[in-house]
């Protein structure tokens, strides 16, 4: 079982006491919505985030966040407080379901 969240504590802490064998994600679309708050220039910010997000290789992954902690310090600072296997296929728990 897969539950993808908005990064509400409440219910992920309801949900993780709830089902204990459930990964919990973070919803790429909400994440995002929620990063366009930090930049000005958000085409570049969105486009390398939902490429990370969805990439399947590791370098490419660790690269374009590179990239993105070099255009965008603060998304790619918020984007550590989420958790990287909560956003990132490649990282994630369940691989390939979110």
């Amino acid at each position: 079982m897969m539950i993808v969240l908005d990064r509400h504590t409440g219910i992920s802490n309801g949900m993780r006491a709830k089902f204990t064998d459930a990964a919990h994600g973070v919803c790429a679309y909400h994440l995002a919505k929620n990063l366009k708050q930090h930049c000005r220039k958000r085409g570049d910010m969105i486009n390398h985030y939902y490429h990370a997000t969805y990439v399947y290789c590791v370098e490419e992954f660790d690269h374009l966040m590179a990239e993105l902690k070099a255009m965008h310090p603060k998304v790619y600072d918020e984007l550590l407080e989420v958790e990287i296997h909560k956003f990132s296929r490649f990282y994630s728990l369940r691989r390939g379901t979110i």
